[in-house]
């Protein structure tokens, strides 16, 4: 995971590939919230925050394994 601001704009970057593995995505949601909380936290002052993953959000292909959180 990283992240990075261009102007005004908050971008976040987060590693979503795990190859169909749901046990191990599930492994890395309390990771990349503990990230973005830190990010937003340190961040309070940008108009735009943007959130970018490896991965679709919606797809039936073979490749993609989404795994979120409320």
């Amino acid at each position: 995971d990283y992240w990075y601001r261009y102007h005004n704009a908050l971008f976040i970057h987060l590693t979503t590939s795990i190859f169909n593995d749901v046990n191990k995505a599930l492994s890395y949601v309390d990771q990349h919230d503990d990230f973005i909380r830190q990010v937003l936290e340190d961040n309070p002052d940008v108009d735009w925050r943007i959130l970018v993953f490896h991965e679709p959000i919606f797809s039936s292909g073979w490749h993609t394994v989404m795994v979120c959180r409320s």
